[in-house]
């Protein structure tokens, strides 16, 4: 049998050891969180940066096939342009010949009549 004193060394001892090993496996789990929580935060970087330059290179991308469709749609309205400057001369040239046909016609009649009426 034990006596009073070695019973409360017994329990004390025990008591010692319970809080040791309650602290332990606590530290043991926080740093497994910690570690857990760090190598998700990581990966969680790696993956937005990932993403990051994903989106920059399809925004600059899109940039580019603009810049492309601009300079095709300027040059498609300049062509349009000078069509319809070369339409708009030639219909300016054919007002003009019916202009100098119509003053012609004119001066005809207005010699006819003279000679008519003289």
């Amino acid at each position: 049998m034990l006596s009073e004193p070695q019973t409360w060394t017994i329990i004390g001892i025990l008591t010692a050891t319970l809080i040791g090993t309650i602290t332990l496996f606590t530290q043991l789990t926080l740093r497994t969180i910690t570690v857990q929580i760090t190598s998700l935060r990581n990966e969680t970087n790696g993956q937005i940066t990932s993403l990051r330059n994903e989106t920059n290179g399809q925004i600059t991308s899109l940039r580019n096939e603009l810049a492309s469709h601009r300079s095709e749609t300027n040059g498609q309205i300049t062509s349009l342009r000078n069509e319809m400057i070369s339409s708009r001369n030639e219909t300016n040239a054919q007002f003009n010949s019916l202009d100098r046909r119509l003053v012609d016609l004119d001066r005809d009649i207005q010699g006819i009549i003279t000679r008519e009426v003289n």
